[in-house]
């Protein structure tokens, strides 16, 4: 591991921002990084279902990337965290706009080269939006749903949907007590959406690390979507499950992640096309 001296975590900071996507609710994010440089390559992180910003993974990530010389933007999806709205009115089609949004904001900031990671359902609004993120260099995602993560939930949860319909709305378990709201709209919506769909279309490298113990989201679905890339490669890590709950698993997951987006923007970096006003 690398020790920061005084002067190097002097360098270091964080802000507090707010963005949106055109029309829509007020999101939340952390930018992390160098205050000295203003641009410069950066990754955008997108967190998964029911968690935030602040998860331990992305709190670790951060603090890798941007040792190793990467911005960061951590943000919360719509309904989650610091951001506007209600958990239970997100859908798939809004936090592909949030992620969409989050990008947009950070090249305005002269952001370049930038790289893209997403966390399990974060992972699916990711891979979903990659083909539309212009100046992409790298995708990461860990554990991600590709398929269709309503027909995981109603499979995992065993729902019955026309309950969830004729309700309007059902609840997740959740250790903390009641769980999570969540509206029939997120169902509708969630039919409509698998990663796959327009894989072919992601022109970067993506890297993929998951579990061979995943209790959420099967390994199978990974090891089918990375033969639909263009330049795709999947670590399996063994005995890992979906929270990578053992130390070893977990520290393998953090550093493959950032190997990987570190390597891929060092590799790109070019002189920014795009001057902006977002930098630290």
């Amino acid at each position: 591991m690398t020790f920061l001296n005084a002067s190097d975590m002097l360098s270091k900071m964080e802000k507090r921002v707010i963005f949106s996507e055109p029309g829509g609710a007020e999101l939340c994010g952390i930018l992390s990084g160098d205050k000295k440089r203003s641009g410069g390559p950066a990754a955008v992180l997108c967190h998964g279902f029911t968690t935030s910003k602040d998860s331990r993974t992305f709190l670790e990530l951060e603090a890798r990337l941007v040792e190793g010389g990467v911005g960061v933007l951590r943000f919360d999806f719509y309904g989650h965290g610091d951001s506007a709205g209600r958990f239970e009115e997100i859908t798939v089609s809004e936090a592909v706009r949030n992620v969409k949004a989050a990008w947009s904001w950070m090249r305005e900031g002269g952001f370049h080269p930038m790289g893209l990671v997403g966390s399990s359902f974060g992972g699916l609004a990711s891979a979903a939006a990659a083909p539309d993120l212009k100046y992409l260099q790298a995708l990461a995602l860990k554990s991600p749903v590709t398929g269709s993560i309503v027909d995981l939930i109603v499979e995992r949860e065993k729902v019955d949907v026309e309950r969830w319909k004729y309700d309007g709305f059902l609840r997740l378990p959740s250790e903390e007590g009641e769980g999570h709201r969540l509206n029939y709209a997120f169902y509708e919506d969630g039919k409509n959406w698998s990663a796959f769909t327009r894989a072919r279309e992601i022109g970067c490298p993506v890297c993929i690390i998951h579990g061979d113990r995943d209790e959420s989201v099967p390994l199978e679905q990974s090891r089918a979507f990375v033969r639909q890339l263009k330049q795709g490669e999947l670590h399996v890590i063994k005995g890992a499950d979906h929270r990578y709950s053992e130390p070893g698993h977990f520290a393998e997951m953090i550093d493959r992640l950032t190997g990987f987006i570190v390597e891929r923007l060092k590799a790109n970096s070019s002189p920014d096309p795009k001057r902006g006003k977002n930098g630290l």
